[in-house]
């Protein structure tokens, strides 16, 4: 990709247009296109992006940013026969701006394909097998796998370890790799940025949003190990949560971009305007990620959400907020880099990352107590980072929190490869264990001493509040505090920001400068040498210094 940020806007040929029309699509911004089994054909691959075809097209002319969503993971295992002279003239022509297919949730798939099959036994484990119970439990249209097919699931045999879970999943990304080549890999639960890079990955993606937890520890990752190899990090929203757990789909008529029409057609289900999680957090998510400098963004259920029919094309809530948010991208264009003074450093043979919150597994399985110990060891000084809360209100507190931690640090893995952007931070927080690495890096601070320093280091400090500082193009700063507390999300009753949420705090500025509040739901009053911020539920300020 050649632009500095990205959007990649969802392709259909009945919308499109609209969304040019709407000022959604600018010049620059990129294509996805959705691929699924449940798709009819002519809307598949083959069909839609052909020669000739209007998406062909447009990006003959345009040259925009281009990649294929997906290849698998999150719905059946695709073993669709892409046209080989279609997707190499693809290459020739978009070169750089051509990125592949994503390769979605790979490993956490793969652990959800096992639950499946918990109770088949070891010695029955046969692609014959495999295929039976599949279908016996999901009276889908297609086998129910999503990170291998049944015939790979026997030739890999049932993971007894970790490391053997792992090594499965490594093998079948290495395959997908050399058959399709260019491979967008989007980690949700299990993060393996560093294996993904190490090969050869030129773009890793977050999939961020009301189901995962921990977004600023995703973000920060991708970001740290994207930035020490020279690569590119982005986030993938998805809108899913709620109660009950649904995604939301603005469509009247429920259309969407997989296929997916009801419970006969796949065992999720989309639960109308009032299903996933709220726009608020939508909003928030895609603000919090464009501050982090990801360099491209795009978004799971996008297509049927943007509009409330394709006749009329009226914005939908959903279309709405995200419309605001790309208006805020092309108006502060000089967003400049996210201050981080500071980086956590993981152990280097650390090749994936797991849930931070899980106690004695890892990747789903027990593992010896001394490497439990080391793993609970290296959790918990993320956690203290990354997802230290101040309080919890409403029923979207997982994803993005008030937090007493600055956010001014990013993670990477130690390695002589990434030694050289290590070395670019003021303070590291040593979570590797090698106490050679603690004497070659006399920076190496304790996590309760990191938020003093922050403090210190930073140009203005905050309090009671998520706050990220960004240095601008051409000098000064931009201030953004979020409050992320007292906003509550059900099919039932919608979206309510509770008012008992309001908080407010103090915010220093150094040297004197004088703020001004630019957008948000903020207010900011002058309080003798100090600023005092105010934010309702779910809102947000944006400060310009």
């Amino acid at each position: 990709m050649t632009t500095k940020f990205c959007f990649f806007h969802p392709y259909h040929p009945d919308t499109w247009q609209a969304m040019v029309d709407c000022g959604l699509v600018k010049e620059g911004d990129g294509v996805r296109f959705s691929q699924s089994l449940l798709l009819k054909e002519t809307e598949k691959f083959n069909s839609l992006a052909g020669k000739g075809s209007a998406l062909y097209q447009y990006l003959e002319k345009t040259r925009a940013p281009f990649y294929i969503d997906r290849l698998q993971g999150g719905i059946y295992i695709d073993e669709y026969p892409y046209d080989k002279g279609v997707l190499q003239a693809y290459r020739d022509m978009l070169g750089e701006n051509f990125l592949g297919f994503q390769m979605h949730e790979w490993l956490s798939n793969y652990q959800s394909d096992l639950k499946k099959l918990k109770d088949v036994p070891d010695e029955s484990w046969t692609a014959e097998e495999i295929d039976r119970v599949i279908r016996e439990k999901y009276k889908v249209p297609f086998l129910f796998l999503e990170a291998m097919t049944a015939k790979e699931m026997a030739a890999h045999k049932r993971p007894q370890t970790a490391q053997e879970f792992c090594d499965n999943m490594f093998d079948i990304y290495r395959d997908r790799r050399d058959r399709y080549r260019d491979l967008v890999p989007c980690d949700s639960g299990y993060l393996a940025f560093a294996f993904e890079l190490r090969e050869g990955a030129e773009l890793i993606c977050a999939e961020v949003g009301g189901q995962s937890a921990d977004m600023r520890m995703q973000l920060s990752y991708a970001r740290g190990m994207a930035r020490a190899h020279g690569k590119k990090f982005g986030a993938y929203y998805e809108p899913w949560g709620g109660d009950p757990f649904t995604t939301c789909c603005y469509h009247k008529e429920e259309k969407n971009e997989w296929g997916v029409g009801d419970k006969k057609d796949f065992p999720f289900v989309t639960g109308g305007s009032n299903g996933g999680s709220s726009r608020s957090l939508q909003h928030r998510v895609m603000l919090y990620a464009y501050l982090c400098n990801v360099d491209m963004m795009s978004e799971e259920w996008g297509l049927c959400n943007t509009f409330l029919d394709w006749k009329d094309f009226e914005l939908s809530e959903y279309g709405r907020v995200k419309l605001d948010f790309l208006s805020f991208t092309r108006k502060y264009t000089d967003i400049g880099e996210k201050l981080t003074p500071a980086a956590v450093v993981l152990p280097e043979a650390l090749e994936v990352l797991d849930d931070i919150r899980s106690g004695y597994t890892y990747c789903g399985f027990k593992v010896p107590v001394p490497l439990r110990c080391k793993l609970e060891r290296i959790k918990d000084g993320i956690r203290r980072v990354f997802s230290d809360p101040i309080e919890f209100m409403g029923t979207e507190y997982k994803t993005l929190i008030n937090s007493r931690m600055p956010d001014a640090v990013d993670m990477l893995n130690a390695g002589a490869e990434r030694e050289a952007a290590i070395a670019a931070y003021r303070y590291l927080i040593d979570l590797t264990g090698d106490p050679a690495f603690a004497a070659a890096h006399p920076n190496c601070v304790a996590v309760h001493e990191l938020p003093t320093l922050l403090r210190e280091a930073l140009p203005c400090e905050v309090e009671g509040f998520h706050w990220v500082i960004n240095e601008r193009d051409g000098g000064g700063y931009y201030l953004t505090v979020f409050n992320h507390i007292g906003v509550t999300r059900s099919m039932a009753a919608g979206e309510h920001l509770l008012p008992e949420a309001t908080r407010s705090g103090k915010v220093r500025f150094k040297n004197g400068v004088v703020p001004t509040l630019l957008e948000g739901e903020g207010i900011l009053t002058r309080e003798g040498e100090d600023y005092r911020i105010t934010i309702p539920a779910g809102g947000f300020a944006f400060i310009r210094f």
